[in-house]
């Protein structure tokens, strides 16, 4: 019984990623990658004070890549949020990619110096 459970399982696996593999970005091997193209993009100067930028997102959830020019702090989960050294830490030039709701902002505060803060929604 186990093993044809584990045998139908592999066949519907296999089915998903062939029939995925048609309508997703493939790699030179045939196999498929996820791809996110950059939308608009979005910035905001740091520093001891917080600055927060235009909603980020379209409708619904979204992705969004944050990169920052110096060590800094960003909090994007609200409407009007405002980062602390206690949120998440986002070391200087490191891509990072997170999920936003349509009426989100990213706040920013910097870790030890001041810097820019780009936000891209990805598509």
């Amino acid at each position: 019984m186990n093993r044809l459970f584990a045998a139908t399982m592999m066949l519907a696996a296999l089915f998903v990623s062939i029939a995925t593999a048609e309508t997703m970005v493939v790699d030179d091997n045939g196999y498929p990658i996820q791809a996110l193209a950059a939308g608009t993009t979005q910035t905001a100067s740091y520093s001891t004070n917080t600055e927060i930028t235009n909603t980020v997102g379209g409708t619904g959830e979204t992705v969004v890549r944050l990169v920052c020019t110096t060590n800094c702090h960003f909090d994007c989960t609200e409407a009007t949020p405002t980062a602390t050294t206690a949120d998440p830490f986002l070391p200087a030039l490191i891509v990072e990619y997170i999920r936003v709701n349509n009426a989100n902002r990213c706040s920013f505060i910097q870790n030890s110096s001041s810097g820019t803060a780009y936000v891209t929604e990805m598509q």
